[in-house]
């Protein structure tokens, strides 16, 4: 296997939450580099690295992760490899967000034709400026080209630098939830996991779908087989959940089915 692909395959095991198979993967590729005269240092080694960083930071282990991609950044560019190298900084960008890094990328983007790295410098460049609006906005154009993972991660930082209320914050965990069911459940581990966004149990979802769709309360336990208090209890945590005072806004605070 390509020593691209097999970065991309520890990425991926990384990032499905499949740790312990990322770890094995990571090192069978190394030796393998290893024995085909490739140690760390070697374009193929690198790639094994930046796979690594993966697994580190999905592992919540940052720091390591972040030293390991300014390392393997920095001897990518000695090679010549540009492109690899700009995937390892995006990543660190995202891991510890700063004006250094948002500068290299943009860099890299002003000297290349490349719409990717253009994309990559502006999302590090409203992480370190902590920017929530420019970042809710960047959620929905990543959404848009179809990076759902940074169209989660782009919500989630833009939620933390909201606070928990108002409209904006909403609309927001409405995006969260909604971006966590289409990435399969990936959650960056080195976001705060308390910024998940509002998780309706399965019967508040169903009273609030419900009250959505017209019913009221005394129809609502009786197709659910509930009692009127119970459904309304349901309700309220449901409210509480999605940040909002009443049935009149529950239509556009309740995330799609």
């Amino acid at each position: 296997m390509p020593a691209a692909a097999q970065a991309c395959h520890v990425q991926a095991l990384s990032m499905s939450g499949r740790l312990p198979a990322a770890a094995e993967a990571a090192e069978r590729y190394y030796a393998d580099a290893v024995m085909h005269g490739s140690p760390a240092g070697s374009t193929a080694g690198n790639y094994v690295a930046l796979g690594e960083a993966w697994l580190l930071a999905m592992s919540g282990q940052v720091p390591a992760a972040v030293d390991l991609l300014r390392a393997t950044a920095e001897r990518f560019l000695a090679q010549g490899a540009v492109a690899v190298a700009v995937d390892a900084l995006h990543l660190r960008s995202r891991l510890e967000p700063g004006a250094e890094t948002a500068s290299e990328l943009r860099g890299f983007a002003d000297l290349t034709d490349s719409p990717l790295f253009g994309w990559y410098a502006d999302y590090a460049e409203a992480m370190a400026a902590n920017h929530p609006g420019r970042l809710e906005q960047l959620s929905a154009v990543w959404e848009e080209r179809h990076y759902l993972p940074l169209a989660l991660e782009a919500a989630v930082r833009a939620a933390q630098l909201s606070g928990r209320a108002g409209r904006t914050t909403t609309r927001l965990s409405r995006r969260i939830e909604e971006s966590r069911r289409s990435c399969d459940g990936f959650w960056p581990a080195w976001l705060d996991p308390h910024e998940q966004g509002p998780t309706l149990t399965q019967r508040e979802r169903q009273v609030c779908r419900l009250a959505v769709d017209g019913l009221g309360n005394p129809e609502i336990a009786h197709r659910l087989v509930l009692s009127v208090r119970t459904v309304e209890n349901h309700q309220q945590r449901g409210y509480q959940k999605l940040g909002i005072r009443g049935r009149q806004e529950l239509a556009s605070a309740l995330p799609s089915p």
